[in-house]
């Protein structure tokens, strides 16, 4: 199978959404399908040793990525600094009307780039990625929210089938989008590396905590901060977040709060190990963040921790046992008793792992190839 996989953005590797393209594309390259990887230039990721270096995985021999600018000059032209998608589509537009670039099916998880290969690109089947409802993101009230409300609506018309992050996100996509009858959906779960299956439990450190993400407001790392002014015996290490947030994050957390502020993956495995239990306090709000997919839960649970972490509908599909403990979202006290019970366990971490290990990448790539092989049929 021949496979067109576009991200309008530009590849920088920083970011979670990414790794996930990536590591994406190259374990359904690694499963078996000519995959072409088409995004936005940004001159840091310009060959496969710089690929391979930022992930932390080669690119597969069947994996080709091209890069276009979303320039509509040089950036050695001494000229304005003018940046915009659509000239990224228009290059794209004529890279793929020239030459043989023929694929089997085309698969995105944006929808502007789902918008223009469906108007441009017709014959070539969509696959569309949805990892949230992107109004969801804006004011019901707004003109922004109904603007997104209709292009998603339209993707999903007339996409060839629609790939979703988790099982709440898809209920809510065919309960608000109206799936046509029949159409084919498939879930796909982010994924993990297979090394955090081999990092080194025996050291971690039952008083040890840790919180692995952004600081972005749903993400509640304000009342994982607030829960360990209830467990002066114990001590959380907060992984992420920029040198201004972890400021003033710092003013308001007790001393057994301790910030590294943003480390690149390969740097977390320490910490990781190190520690006892991982947290997800996340929000219910906004309702965008009800349909995203907690990475750090297949994180925590590959490197063998537990976790305590906030109740969210996501959670409902997974199969989750008793090496995690949900509590109400935004109740520290909850969260910090949640975590005194946990404390309290030395037996689960082989249970956590062997539920996490479903979602190494490779496993993943061959799951979501045979339901794309399966349109063709």
């Amino acid at each position: 199978m021949r496979l067109l996989y576009l991200f309008p953005e530009e590849f920088r590797g920083n970011q979670a959404r990414e790794f996930h393209v990536y590591r994406l594309a190259n374990s359904l390259a690694a499963a078996g399908a000519e995959v072409v990887l088409a995004a936005a230039d940004s001159g840091d990721l310009s060959c496969a040793e710089a690929l391979g270096e930022r992930f932390q995985e080669k690119p597969h021999k069947r994996l080709q990525t091209v890069f276009f600018s979303r320039s509509p000059w040089p950036s050695h032209w001494p000229l304005p600094h003018i940046k915009s998608s659509a000239f990224f589509f228009h290059k794209i537009r004529r890279w793929m009307e020239s030459g043989d670039r023929l694929f089997d099916a085309a698969f995105t998880m944006h929808l502007k780039g789902a918008d223009f290969l469906l108007s441009r690109f017709p014959a070539c089947p969509l696959v569309f990625e949805a990892h949230e409802i992107f109004a969801d993101s804006h004011p019901v009230s707004s003109r922004r929210h109904q603007d997104l409300l209709r292009l998603q609506k339209r993707v999903h018309d007339h996409a060839a089938a629609t790939v979703a992050l988790n099982a709440y996100l898809l209920s809510e996509i065919r309960r608000r989008m109206s799936l046509p009858t029949g159409r084919p959906t498939h879930l796909q779960h982010d994924g993990i590396d297979r090394s955090l299956l081999s990092l080194d439990t025996s050291k971690a450190n039952p008083a040890e905590l840790i919180y692995l993400g952004s600081f972005q407001p749903w993400k509640g790392v304000d009342v994982a901060v607030e829960a360990m002014r209830l467990l002066p015996d114990m001590r959380l290490t907060v992984v992420g977040g920029s040198i201004a947030q972890v400021a003033a994050m710092q003013k308001q957390a007790p001393p057994n709060v301790v910030f590294t502020g943003y480390l690149p993956r390969e740097k977390t495995a320490a910490f990781l190990e190190n520690a006892s239990i991982g947290l997800l306090p996340n929000r219910l709000e906004p309702p965008s963040a009800l349909s995203t997919f907690p990475l750090k839960l297949l994180e925590y649970a590959a490197a063998g921790k537990w976790v305590a972490a906030s109740r969210l509908p996501v959670f409902q599909d997974l199969r989750l046992s008793s090496w995690i403990e949900l509590v109400e979202p935004e109740r520290p006290e909850e969260l910090a008793r949640a975590i005194r019970e946990l404390a309290k366990r030395r037996a689960e971490r082989a249970h956590a792992r062997e539920w996490a290990a479903q979602f190494i990448w490779e496993k993943q790539g061959e799951k979501l190839l045979c339901f794309l092989e399966s349109l063709k049929k």
